[in-house]
């Protein structure tokens, strides 16, 4: 059975996500690591979390379909 998969972007880092899989596993999105002009990486500091039982921060999600 085909499911319309709802789109979103991330308003943090910018990344667009469907909050489905298409074998119907649900995705959470966790916003990527950043790099400094130096190379160096490190956790994004308004980074969100969607997995299970992670406080959802960051600057939210906006509905694209």
């Amino acid at each position: 059975m085909d499911t319309a998969m709802t789109k979103y972007q991330c308003k943090t880092c910018g990344g667009i996500y469907f909050d489905e899989q298409p074998d119907g596993i649900a995705y959470y999105h966790t916003c990527p690591w950043v790099e400094d002009k130096d190379g160096n990486i490190s956790p994004n500091p308004d980074a969100r979390d969607e997995n299970p039982g992670k406080d959802k921060e960051g600057k939210g999600r906006e509905k694209m379909s």
